[in-house]
């Protein structure tokens, strides 16, 4: 999720107004809708606003801006080859809505196809229900995802606080749950954009290999205008390269904006940003590396010299790179794992310095993408079983 400024984290997105007839592009249809021919491509984008909780902020105001960008992005678009959908729950209403963006003569206009009531977007029906709806009306050669809202990794979910995915008033949704949706689906996804903060998590992206090609995020905070559809969306539908370019059409924006300043609203970010592309094919091959790296070294407790993108007391995302550097001091058998890392990793950019919420402008020396969970003093017996539970855990036998 994206960031706002001060008071949180959060997810990026595009926002479909809650009212239909409050904008005239919003387009009420009676109409069953029938499947259509099958284009290259289909992307769902999910949004979950409606964010009130203990400690979470509201998207909803974010979100609505996010939805002219897209339009005008989608203005770019072949919408006969192309179909863009949206997925959107936010404040001020007790519905939700299923969306298509679509472009008719360079006007995008949004036709509402479902409208949803007193639904749990964080519902596994829900949201199986949602991409099974999309996917089945618009079938097509390759799909995608965009996901937006508050977020956090492989942190269990929570009842009172942003953890793993989504934030619908004060519930979430575990990464687990969310990799058995995919897998019901029926539906292999070419790649998953997470614009929400600290999901380029080694324990994401392994639990989630076998539903999806790539997986797109951040490993720290993202910016709270998160990404700038305008040129997210023609990147989206790219034939070839299409994560490597989904990513640098996230990273370039900000990297012309970065002064390398605390950023002093929404509207004009300086503060950086961070994004990595990770290729799951080759995910196991990483798994395999890494656990004969933590087989042959032994853990000295030492996170002195180990980056870490979480900038609050807890800590739970340290430098993945960086934990196998402090292992074996960079010497042969690092330099064997690196090269199934970077296989693993094929897109990493960072400004030179990212802005957090909870400690301001930090310098991202050490980062190289991924993040990792290490244990401390500080981890309840409770987390430390929770994170057990992660194939990643499970393969790599990393703190079983």
């Amino acid at each position: 999720m994206k960031m706002l400024k001060f008071p949180f984290y959060w997810f990026m997105g595009l926002m479909l107004l809650v009212s239909a007839c409050g904008d005239d592009n919003i387009i009420d249809d009676d109409d069953e809708p029938t499947p259509t021919e099958t284009a290259a491509r289909t992307v769902l984008a999910y949004m979950v606003g409606d964010n009130q909780s203990s400690g979470a902020s509201d998207l909803s105001s974010l979100l609505k801006v996010n939805l002219d960008s897209m339009k005008v992005g989608m203005k770019s678009v072949d919408s006969s080859d192309c179909n863009l959908l949206v997925y959107s729950k936010l404040s001020g209403s007790n519905y939700s809505y299923l969306i298509r963006l679509e472009n008719e003569n360079s006007t995008v206009v949004a036709d509402t196809l479902y409208s949803y009531s007193d639904v749990n977007p964080l519902s596994q029906s829900t949201m199986l229900s949602v991409i099974q709806t999309t996917f089945s009306l618009y079938p097509a050669e390759s799909y995608g995802l965009v996901f937006l809202s508050h977020a956090e990794g492989w942190v269990p979910a929570s009842t009172s606080a942003s953890r793993s995915i989504g934030m619908y008033h004060s519930t979430s949704m575990d990464i687990a749950d969310f990799q058995e949706v995919l897998s019901t689906s029926g539906y292999h996804l070419d790649y998953i954009l997470f614009d929400a903060c600290f999901m380029s998590s080694i324990e994401v992206a392994y639990e989630l290999r076998n539903e999806v090609d790539y997986i797109i995020g951040s490993p720290t905070e993202i910016p709270g205008p998160g990404a700038d559809y305008s040129v997210v969306v023609p990147a989206l539908f790219l034939a070839n390269d299409y994560a490597e370019g989904i990513a640098d059409a996230y990273y370039q924006p900000y990297a012309e904006k970065y002064t390398g300043n605390t950023p002093m609203s929404n509207e004009n970010w300086t503060g950086g940003v961070s994004i990595s592309v990770m290729a799951t094919a080759n995910l196991e091959s990483l798994a395999s590396a890494t656990k004969q790296i933590l087989s042959a070294y032994e853990y000295d407790n030492n996170l002195s010299d180990i980056m870490y993108y979480d900038r609050r007391s807890t800590r739970y995302y340290y430098d993945l790179d960086g934990l196998i550097s402090h292992l074996t001091g960079e010497n042969a058998d690092y330099t064997t794992w690196r090269t199934a890392f970077d296989a693993a990793v094929p897109y990493w950019q960072t400004t030179a310095r990212n802005y957090s919420s909870y400690g301001g402008m930090f310098s991202m020396d050490g980062a190289s993408g991924v993040s990792t969970f290490i244990s401390r003093s500080s981890t309840s017996s409770s987390t430390l079983t929770f994170y057990q539970s992660y194939d990643w855990s499970v393969d790599t036998t990393w703190l079983q």
